[in-house]
């Protein structure tokens, strides 16, 4: 059985006269009868009660009416879905985010602007470390993550990772600190202080980025303490324990105790990165890989 039976079947039950369904369907009325005479052998059920003047559903025909509605109704839906899954307007993108990520107003614009052009999409947010995120992406477990450019760790066989901004770093400190009289800092100026960071197993980008730009301007830095997140990290340089150094979208965190001062270095930057699969072929994905990749091009 085929759905044009059902609806060939349909079409003579409604008009009752295979003249005028024959017509209706556009098709002739041999072809259209032996298609239903087809039906009625496979199914093993006489469908209409036919004489030379009048054509009428049996007992069987009625019953069978009904479920034939809902079965090409069901196919029409599942066609339906099949084009919006194609284009992309429905579907569920899982994406990943640092919490410095989640900071940047940038970030949370996109979820919010995504979210608001395209309801029938189901956006899974998932806070999670940048190699974490890479490793997700990798096992399928993750579609998209926003994270930071890792200098210890090469991208997955398959995972693309592209710059779609950049962040100043700048430095966080006690406000009643000497540094925070400054309108800006040097990063020589910090080569003595004691540093409150995030250990090595967490949000390595920046700190590598961090460490790295530190190295370059000649010292190490001393780490004291170290905190999980970007809040904690704050907070602790609230409580005077040491400065540290932060991209500057950490400037949202409003925090009594806590000053934040752009640093005088040309390459004193931290890269936000969009990585995902090469070969993803799911168009809700994609469409949301286009819809970052132009928020990123207007804010540039």
């Amino acid at each position: 059985m085929e759905l044009r039976h059902l609806k060939y079947f349909v079409v003579v039950a409604e008009e009752l006269s295979f003249t005028k369904a024959a017509a209706r369907l556009r098709i002739s009325q041999p072809p259209l009868t032996a298609q239903i005479h087809t039906l009625e052998e496979e199914l093993e059920l006489q469908l209409f009660n036919r004489t030379k003047h009048k054509v009428e559903l049996t007992r069987a025909g009625e019953v069978f009416l009904a479920e034939a509605r809902l079965t090409l109704s069901q196919a029409q839906r599942t066609r339906k879905l099949a084009s919006q899954l194609a284009s992309g307007s429905i579907g569920e993108v899982r994406v990943g985010f640092t919490v410095s990520a989640a900071l940047n107003p940038v970030i949370p614009r996109i979820f919010y602007n995504f979210r608001t052009e395209n309801p029938a999409i189901n956006l899974v947010l998932q806070e999670m470390l940048s190699a974490h995120q890479l490793e997700c992406l990798s096992s399928n477990q993750l579609d998209v993550g926003f994270c930071r450019e890792l200098i210890s760790m090469a991208p997955p066989p398959g995972v693309k990772i592209e710059r779609i901004m950049q962040e100043r770093f700048i430095a966080v400190v006690n406000s009643q600190h000497r540094l925070a009289k400054h309108g800006a800092i040097s990063l020589k100026a910090c080569a003595d202080e004691p540093f409150v960071s995030f250990p090595r197993t967490r949000d390595a980008g920046v700190w590598e980025k961090a460490m790295a730009l530190c190295e370059k301007t000649g010292f190490k830095p001393r780490v004291v303490q170290e905190a999980n997140g970007v809040i904690g990290i704050v907070g602790l340089v609230a409580s005077g324990i040491g400065i540290s150094i932060l991209p500057e979208s950490v400037k949202s965190v409003a925090l009594e105790g806590v000053v934040y001062r752009p640093l005088r270095h040309p390459d004193a930057v931290v890269p936000l990165m969009l990585a995902f699969r090469q070969s993803e072929n799911a168009a809700a994905v994609s469409r949301f890989v286009a819809h970052v990749r132009k928020a990123v091009v207007s804010q540039a």
